[in-house]
C-alpha cells in the first residue's frame, strides 16, 4: 500500500510544475442621470389642453421626484396682477400615475410657487418613460366666467434623485 501512495505522489508532483496567476481588477463608476425633457414647451391656444411629448429618466436606483410648479398660481391676467383664472395641470408619466397641480382651490388669487410633487420608483424611470401634461382651464373651456385679456402662467416640471 505503502508503494501505490509513494508512486502516486510522484506521478502528481510531475504534472504540477511551476503555476503563475494574473489578478484582474474590474471597477468603474456609472453617472447618475436624472432628466425631463419636451418636445413642446410653450402653450399659447387655451382650446387645446393637451400636450405631449414629455420624457423622464432617472437611473438613482432609489427612484425620483417629480415636480411641477405654477410661478403664478393660475393664468394671471397682464391687466390685473394677482388675479387669476385657476385650472388643473395634471401629469401622467408612463402609466405610473397622475401628478395632479390643482389650482382651483384659491379662488381667483392664485398662490405665487405653489407646487405638487410625486414619488416615482427607480425601475419606473429606469428605461425612460413618456409623459402628457393635460390643462384644464375649468372657466375658459365653458366660455363663462373669464374677463378678455391677456394671461400667463410658467410651470415648471423637474425630476430630482430621492
Amino acid at each position: 500500500m505503502k508503494k501505490y501512495t509513494l508512486a502516486a505522489a510522484a506521478v502528481a508532483t510531475l504534472f504540477v510544475g511551476s503555476a503563475s496567476a494574473v489578478e484582474v481588477n474590474l471597477s468603474g463608476n456609472i453617472q447618475e442621470v436624472c432628466e425631463a425633457s419636451a418636445t413642446q414647451t410653450s402653450l399659447s391656444d387655451m382650446s387645446t389642453t393637451t400636450m405631449s411629448g414629455f420624457s423622464f429618466v432617472c437611473n438613482d436606483r432609489d427612484g425620483a421626484t417629480v415636480t411641477i410648479t405654477s410661478a403664478e398660481g393660475g393664468l394671471q391676467g397682464i391687466d390685473s396682477e394677482d388675479l387669476v383664472i385657476p385650472y388643473v395641470a395634471t401629469l401622467s408619466v408612463g402609466g405610473f400615475g397622475d401628478l395632479i397641480l390643482d389650482l382651483t382651490t384659491g379662488g381667483n388669487t392664485g398662490t405665487n410657487d405653489a407646487s405638487q410633487s410625486r414619488d416615482f420608483t427607480g425601475a419606473q424611470l429606469l428605461n425612460g418613460a413618456a409623459a402628457t401634461l393635460e390643462i384644464n382651464f375649468g372657466a375658459l373651456t365653458t366660455g363663462t366666467g373669464a374677463w378678455a385679456g391677456a394671461y400667463y402662467d410658467q410651470l415648471t416640471i423637474q425630476i430630482s434623485a430621492i
